[in-house]
């Protein structure tokens, strides 16, 4: 009789104590059968342990129900056990790894004063998934908890986009546009938007169009060049060839997340190792992936202009203020001239003052003068923790009443303009009219938490050349770019409260790691989805800390082992045809509900993209969904038809100057009086009418889209979606013509057109008359979908399981061999679900110890090749055989091809 294995369990590294070694049974499973998308891991059954000593001293004498856990030591076990975390194992026997994983402690039990703790052990594999759960708190991990190579952040105007498309396009600029990125997409008329109105620049009109116009008539003008015009309906922006910069859909590469999946430092110290046959750069489902995210304007849809910011002293707060709801604050100041009017030659901060009498006059002054505003934010201790945009300005060398201030980003002088006062004797200063000296600090994206405030911070420095840096002085700052700068806390003018802040004028919009990958699901949801999406196997190295991903060809070992003489055949034997509970397996991501995947679903009867599998099942016709609890989702691309997509160019411009389609229409266009923030009384002509008529129709779209609208040209949620990147394309529509797609950022002059409310622009130039940059003009456009095409236009690779039955992109061709169900599943499900297929169960004496190669091999027994698919209680402590269950394999080729 052969000795019986010697067992060990070591747990934190540290011994358990066995009194007679006990019968640890553990199950090993390759897959459901039912759902071939499951990923299984080991377990054992329970186990007893004694309370002893030497068991007491790891468990922390958890039977002790006065016990308190400790805090510090950063183990998990002796005092500092804690049953919702999880403590490692290691199960040797004789002296050999079988096992490696976590404990779960299920309970403890006590009888006559004796107790004991019962522990189930579950495999490394799990441990590795928990990782990519749940922190060390026990709370669910989002993406935006892990640690990412590149930081995910990155300021968002008009600069920001044309940079991210000219790096997809081959020009280098800089390595955060390798990760996150920008997808033209259909996401139809935006939120928060006035989609019926535009301001347009009067100044870059068409000379015969200016002609129509007076713009100076009974005192109405336009406002710093720019009057409103408004459509028949809303439009979005393909429709107006204005790409807003905050607009843009976000996605990221998929590959960045995946291998941050892969990291260490995110999946609790695991080396994982790829199949470098699926994960290269030939193969664009990993190449060429990238992921979309919310609409910057989708991820704050809960942020909200501040109506009510209260003074409090020398700080600001945000009064009835909602806790975890983000807001957008912008609060005025005004810069006037202050003076000692006893003195009569004075330095001041802001210049050298000559005062005589009542008047003022500004000398030229031997040194320069500079101010830095910027609006924080602080936390309930006094701490910053955001800064929004710094403001400078600089004094001029003049000799008139005014003090000049110069904005930065090279904007025009301005001068400070109002009359001078004198008060008590003892200052003079300007008194603002009509606000004219007033600005705005800004800071968007503000989530709100209890005791937070904002304040101003101010720093005036001197110097001789105008060549100031504030970054010398004062406390440091983060800013939304990264960068630090510093500047300190002087006194300035505010107001004692502020209502009605309008904070959509500006260009802060930021994509935050903490908010753009605050998901609803886990990483391991993400990574396992994308591992069974293209039937990935994945297993634990026994001895060494590594994770292995392969393909179903590199999992299975070409080998096959006759068992035919290890079968207890003294033992029930049960051969079971592979039957399920559900006629059709289906394979498919939730579909976006976009109008056409509605459209698709009402002509066919199935969602876009799906791949049904007979089980032959034929005793009902019910369907199981066997990704269900997948985060990716599928979309519907295709090439937009609209008459809008057509061009129309004055005849003195020929090709070099296209107008807006949308002239054809007419645009109803007002004019202002200064000062005044509603429509004006006069309202211009029409611009467009019948002298812009097309006479062309309907055009496509070029370039195809992933669709995210529904039926009323409405968003829909667009994120998860994974995309290809498709190279660029110049900005053409289908007849070849030039597009002119300017991206823009909002305007200043929003503020007075619109009550600040956001809506496009109409420009024929990059520049105003001012010199002042207004857009830029997309020279060429990434093409982002769920497509990827040959030269011929026939699709190479897709993102759908199964081919659709119809497509919405005129010059494609599709067939079955482009499909992920054809590519990666389909030898293996024909295989598996043959009708000549069953299951054996039986007891099979397994000379060696159970390790993942037990299920990657190929078993031959009674004239027939086999998978292993499940190993129950497999007793390590014994000899004996072991119940395991067999899958008819009816052709080796269809696992290793």
């Amino acid at each position: 009789m052969a000795a019986k294995p010697y067992i060990e369990l070591y747990i934190d590294n540290k011994k358990v104590y066995f009194k007679e070694p006990p019968e640890i049974f553990i199950t090993y499973s390759h897959s459901d059968l039912h759902n071939p998308t499951v990923v299984k891991n080991s377990f054992s059954k329970t186990i007893t342990v004694e309370g002893t000593p030497q068991n007491n001293a790891i468990f922390g004498c958890y039977y002790d129900m006065t016990r308190l856990v400790g805090t510090t030591d950063g183990k998990y076990s002796g005092a500092y056990f804690n049953a919702a975390r999880k403590v490692e194992f290691t199960l040797l026997r004789n002296q050999e790894v079988v096992e490696t994983g976590y404990v779960k402690l299920d309970k403890v039990t006590k009888r006559n004063g004796k107790f004991q703790y019962e522990l189930t052990l579950y495999g490394g594999l799990g441990q590795f998934f928990y990782n990519l759960t749940y922190n060390e708190d026990g709370e669910q991990l989002k993406l935006s908890d892990l640690t990412y190579s590149t930081p995910i952040n990155l300021k968002v105007n008009k600069e920001t986009i044309n940079n991210a498309w000219l790096h997809l396009s081959g020009n280098e600029k800089g390595d955060i546009y390798n990760v996150l990125n920008f997808a033209p997409c259909y996401n139809g008329i935006p939120k928060n938007f006035t989609s019926n109105k535009v301001a347009i620049n009067a100044d870059m009109l068409p000379d015969d169009f200016k002609a129509t116009i007076d713009l100076t008539k009974d005192g109405y003008t336009t406002v710093n060049g720019w009057m409103l015009g408004e459509f028949p309906n809303n439009l979005d922006e393909w429709k107006t060839f204005d790409l807003r910069s905050y607009l843009q859909r976000p996605v990221i590469r998929w590959k960045t997340l995946f291998n941050s999946f892969c990291d260490k430092a995110n999946n609790g110290g695991y080396t994982v190792d790829l199949d470098t046959e699926f994960f290269n750069t030939d193969n664009p489902y990993w190449e060429d992936a990238w992921l979309t995210l919310p609409l910057l304007n989708e991820v704050i849809e809960e942020r909200g202009d501040v109506n009510n910011i209260v003074a409090d002293g020398d700080i600001y707060r945000i009064e009835d203020g909602v806790a975890g709801r983000y807001y957008n604050v912008s609060i005025p100041i005004k810069l006037g001239i202050k003076a000692n009017a006893n003195a009569p030659r004075l330095e001041t901060y802001r210049s050298y003052v000559y005062t005589g009498g009542l008047s003022i006059y500004l000398t030229k002054r031997y040194a320069d003068v500079a101010r830095y505003f910027q609006l924080v934010l602080c936390d309930a201790d006094g701490n910053v923790i955001k800064g929004g945009p710094i403001k400078s300005f600089h004094g001029s060398t003049i000799d008139q009443k005014y003090f000049n201030y110069e904005p930065e980003f090279d904007t025009v002088i301005e001068d400070v303009k109002g009359s001078y006062v004198r008060t008590n004797d003892e200052y003079i200063y300007t008194t603002e009219e009509d606000d004219a000296n007033s600005f705005f600090l800004e800071l968007k994206g503000i989530k709100y938490e209890e005791g937070m405030y904002l304040k101003i911070v101010e720093k005036i420095a001197k110097g001789t050349d105008g060549d100031l840096n504030p970054d010398e002085f004062g406390p440091t700052i983060v800013y939304d770019d990264n960068k630090s700068r510093t500047v300190t806390s002087l006194y300035v003018d505010k107001p004692e409260s502020y209502n009605g802040a309008k904070s959509d004028i500006g260009n802060a919009w930021v994509i935050e790691q903490k908010t753009m990958l605050n998901s609803e699901h886990t990483p391991c949801d993400y990574f396992l989805s994308y591992i069974k999406m293209f039937n990935l196997h994945i297993w634990k190295d026994m001895f060494e800390n590594i994770i292995y991903i392969r393909q179903r060809k590199n999992f299975f070992i070409n080998e096959v082992t006759d068992i035919d003489g290890l079968i207890n055949r003294d033992d029930e034997i049960t051969i079971t045809p592979l039957t399920f509970e559900n006629k059709w397996l289906n394979f498919n991501n939730t579909v976006i509900d976009s109008t056409l995947a509605k459209d698709y679903k009402n002509m066919y009867g199935v969602d876009y993209g799906i791949q049904k599998v007979d089980t032959n099942y034929n005793f009902d016709s019910s369907s199981k969904n066997v990704f269900e609890k997948s985060p990716f989702k599928t979309t519907v691309e295709n090439r937009g038809q609209s008459r809008y997509y057509n061009n129309y160019y004055l005849p003195i411009y020929s090709d070099a100057y296209p107008l807006p389609p949308y002239t054809q229409d007419g645009v109803q266009t007002y004019l202002f009086k200064n000062g005044e923030t509603t429509e004006g009384s006069y309202i211009s002509p029409k611009i467009g009418g019948e002298t812009t008529a097309f006479g062309f129709g309907m055009n496509y779209d070029k370039t195809p889209k992933p669709c995210f609208v529904d039926s009323k040209n409405e968003p829909v949620d667009g994120s998860n979606v994974l995309l290809f990147f498709n190279g660029c394309t110049e900005t053409k529509n289908a007849s070849g013509k030039y597009i002119r797609y300017w991206i823009t950022d909002d305007l200043s002059e929003f503020q007075d057109l619109n009550d600040g409310e956001p809506m496009w622009i109409w420009t024929s130039n990059m520049e105003d008359s001012s010199g002042n940059k207004i857009a830029l003009n997309a020279s060429q456009l990434p093409m982002f979908g769920r497509y990827k095409t040959n030269e011929n236009n026939w699709i190479t690779h897709s993102f759908d399981f199964g081919t659709p039955r119809a497509i919405y992109i005129p010059d494609y061709t599709i067939d079955n061999s482009s499909s992920i169900y054809s590519k990666y599943w389909k030898p293996y499900i024909s295989d598996m679900y043959n009708a000549n297929t069953r299951v054996v169960k039986c007891k099979v004496l397994l000379k060696e110890r159970v390790i993942g190669d037990y299920l990657r091999k190929f078993y031959y027994f009674d004239n027939g090749y086999w998978i292993l698919n499940k190993v129950e209680d497999y007793n390590i402590t014994s000899n004996n055989c072991t119940q395991c269950e067999f899958v008819k394999v009816n052709d080796i080729n269809n696992y290793l091809s």
